[in-house]
This record gives C-alpha cells, structure tokens and sequence, in this order.
C-alpha cells in the first residue's frame, strides 16, 4: 500500500506543483517486496509461473536497491542528461520486472485460488490495467497517470492485506 501512496504523491506534486519528488526507486523496492509476498502466499502452489514472477521480483529488488543507492549519493535520475547509464537501465529494469512479474504472479494467483473471488483477479488486473492508466492518465496531465497507477497498486496492497488472513474458498466436491 505505501509504494501505492508513494506514487500518488509523486503524481499529485507534479500536478499541483510540476515538483519531480524521487519517490520511485523507494515504491519500487516497496513493491517489490509485495510482490515476494503475494508468491509466499502461493505456499509452492504457483508453479513455473509463480517461480517466474518471485525471480522478476528479486530482480526488480536488487536494481531497487542500486537505484536508491544512486538516489542516496545525489547521482543524477533517469530523466537528467547527465544520468548515468547504469541508473538508466536499473530504473527500466525494475519496473519492467514489476510489471512482467505481477502479470505472472496474477496468473498464479488466480490458478492457485489462493484469494477467494473477485480478489484473486486483482493482481492480475493491476499488471494488465498498469499501462492503460498511465496512458489516460497523461492524456489528461502530467502526473495523473502516477496517481491513477498509485491508486490501483494501493488497493493491491489492501487486498492482500485485508485478506491474508482468509483462505480462499475451495470447490465444493462433485456430488455422484
């Protein structure tokens, strides 16, 4: 949910102020480490996509990691001309591998049916959903599409937390 909050905001600066807060390398790494979540959640029932989407996950970790370290030691972001090419690919790597993980962790979850429904569409729905948000969001200002893709990423995050105490409903067996 913090990395959610994180990115509305950075988008509702932006809006209100044009300010550029460096609050995506901390919502990356937040996120990520939801996204290592939600595959324990799985308990091993995710299966190659699962196991694929919790690798992504600790790849957008460590580029988490090196993009906060560059942000700690003032380097220049994405962005600035003068960003080194490391931070370059670190931030794009992190991201894609947040969204192409969430997508993998989102079909585990829903084969798994770890979640009962509609939640368990939700992780799906957000990786599937991130960049038309973006895209409305930009074509109304800049800055509103973080909000917009803040907002779905914070309702991730309540989801998973309002029901990670509930398991999910099984299939009732078939009567013969």
């Amino acid at each position: 949910m913090l990395s959610g909050v994180l990115l509305v905001a950075k988008g509702l600066a932006i809006v209100v102020s044009n300010a550029d807060p460096s609050f995506v390398p901390p919502a990356t790494l937040l996120f990520a480490l939801g996204m290592v979540g939600l595959h324990a959640r799985l308990r091993g029932d995710g299966g190659p996509l699962g196991t694929a989407g919790v690798l992504l996950a600790w790849v957008a970790l460590a580029a988490s990691a090196v993009n906060l370290i560059g942000l700690a030691l003032s380097i220049p972001a994405p962005g600035d001309p003068d960003a080194p090419t490391l931070l370059q690919i670190t931030y794009m790597a992190a991201f894609l591998a947040i969204l192409l993980g969430l997508l993998a962790l989102g079909i585990a979850v829903l084969r798994a049916r770890v979640m009962p429904a509609p939640w368990g569409a939700v992780p799906l729905a957000v990786g599937v959903l991130w960049f038309p948000l973006q895209g409305v969001g930009f074509a109304i200002s800049d800055g509103v599409g973080l909000v917009l893709g803040g907002l779905a990423w914070a309702l991730l995050g309540y989801v998973l937390w309002s029901q990670s105490g509930e398991a999910a409903a099984q299939p009732s067996p078939r009567v013969r």
